[in-house]
Order: C-alpha cells, then sequence, then structure tokens
C-alpha cells in the first residue's frame, strides 16, 4: 500500500496566495488599461482572461487539495 506525502504548509498557502495575488493584479491591471489606454483593447483583453484563469486554478487547486 502506498501512503499520502503530508502537502508542505508553503504549497498549501503561498501557491494559492500568488495566483491570487497575480490574478487579481492582472485583472485590476487590465481594467486600468481600458479605462487610461482604450486603444490597447488586445492586451487588456488577454490581461482580464489570464487573471480570471489564475482565479479559476486557484478555486479548483483549493478544492482539489482540500481532501489531501
Amino acid at each position: 500500500m502506498s501512503t499520502h506525502q503530508p502537502t508542505s504548509w508553503a504549497i498549501r498557502f503561498f501557491v494559492p496566495g500568488y495566483l491570487i495575488l497575480v490574478g487579481v493584479g492582472l485583472i485590476v491591471g487590465a481594467v486600468l488599461l481600458a479605462l487610461y489606454q482604450p486603444d490597447e483593447w488586445f492586451v487588456a483583453a488577454m490581461a482580464a482572461v489570464g487573471g480570471a484563469t489564475m482565479l479559476v486554478t486557484t478555486g479548483a487547486l483549493v478544492t482539489v487539495a482540500r481532501g489531501r
């Protein structure tokens, strides 16, 4: 039988924290870019998609890792 290794506290807290911090930063940056540089709509859209992806990934990571 195999046993599960305990999850490191650094991974448990720093990885979701990093994803949340960078994801929110990308979304805030996308909003500011859209407000002050409306010609850069593609860059703002890509930043918003990247930020949303990081937040969704954080949710999935926390949900899947809850049982470990």
